[in-house]
């Protein structure tokens, strides 16, 4: 006997199973496998093709965004900042080109990540300059206090003249820095034992009070 089932579609003679045919079987499945296979290969098309800005920056641009980031950016972050360079043609001339760049930058990502580059390029160039303002205004004021002590200490020692002593004299012998090691140990504190004055920082600060009129080593 013959028989069909109305909910799995089989057919089955005399016990028999045949090959399954579902009579609720749509037309529509072999569209959407299209379908699905056309937005996959899309898809597939749209993750490994190149973006043009990215691309450009690779081919171009990836030298400048290193040297930014080497020569501006690690100082500042780390407050090295006597490592930064305060050339401003060096510091013009990237920031055209890095302005540039921007400009060209079609991808709304990448813009901003430029924009981050540059403006780190330029907090960190002025921020030498803050630099040197604070210890220049600390030297300012170290000079300042140091003629405030100089007036008292003289009147003290007028003072002292004039009063009768008891005929015992004492010998003091005064070791005197040059000005710019001075200095140095007043904004950077006391070298480490067997490392010395930092040469960089030695030479930052010598520019620094020869800008004030004051002879560094002497």
């Amino acid at each position: 006997m013959v028989s069909k089932s109305l909910f799995t579609g089989q057919v089955s003679d005399s016990g028999i199973k045949s090959d399954n045919i579902s009579l609720f079987q749509s037309n529509t499945d072999s569209t959407t496998n299209s379908i699905f296979i056309n937005v996959f290969r899309s898809t597939q098309q749209i993750i490994t093709q190149d973006n043009p800005d990215l691309v450009n920056i690779k081919d171009n641009y990836l030298a400048l965004l290193q040297q930014i980031h080497d020569d501006y950016g690690v100082h500042a972050a780390s407050r090295n900042y006597e490592l930064i360079s305060i050339d401003n043609t060096l510091y013009i001339d990237l920031y055209d080109q890095i302005t540039t760049l921007i400009t060209s930058i079609t991808d709304e990502a990448l813009g901003l990540l430029l924009t981050l580059s540059k403006e780190t390029l330029i907090t960190a160039f002025h921020s030498v300059t803050l630099h040197t303002g604070n210890i220049t205004l600390q030297i300012e004021k170290t000079i300042l206090q140091q003629k405030v002590n100089d007036l008292i200490s003289q009147a003290n020692n007028e003072i002292i003249q004039n009063a009768s002593t008891s005929g015992q004299f004492a010998i003091v012998r005064n070791f005197q820095l040059a000005p710019v090691y001075n200095y140095y140990i007043q904004v950077y504190g006391v070298p480490v034992y067997g490392a010395g004055f930092d040469p960089i920082r030695i030479s930052f600060l010598a520019e620094i009070l020869t800008s004030l009129s004051i002879n560094p080593y002497n």
